[in-house]
């Protein structure tokens, strides 16, 4: 199937409930879009703020750990060394 589904994620650094309400959610959805054979897109939109250039990184090493593997990542970041972070 050609669809896909889109799900947008903000703050690794919520509070712990809100954070793992959220987490718990986007893995859901993952399991149902695989279930219905369907690819995922996390669009990773958080800010990135200022001194913290590991927040992406910490945010796609959470979701792995978590065996959340979407299909693809939209990933926005503002800086070089962040790239670096993640492999880019």
């Amino acid at each position: 199937m050609d669809s896909h589904c889109e799900m947008f994620w903000y703050s690794s650094d919520d509070a712990i409930a809100l954070r793992m309400s959220k987490e718990q959610k986007v893995w859901i959805f993952t399991v149902l879009a695989a279930h219905r054979a369907m690819s995922c897109l996390l669009n990773h939109s958080q800010p990135i703020q200022i001194g913290q250039d590991d927040t992406l990184s910490r945010s796609i090493e959470r979701f792995y750990t978590l065996g959340v593997f979407p299909d693809w990542w939209k990933l926005a970041f503002a800086s070089k060394p962040l790239g670096k972070n993640i492999g880019i």
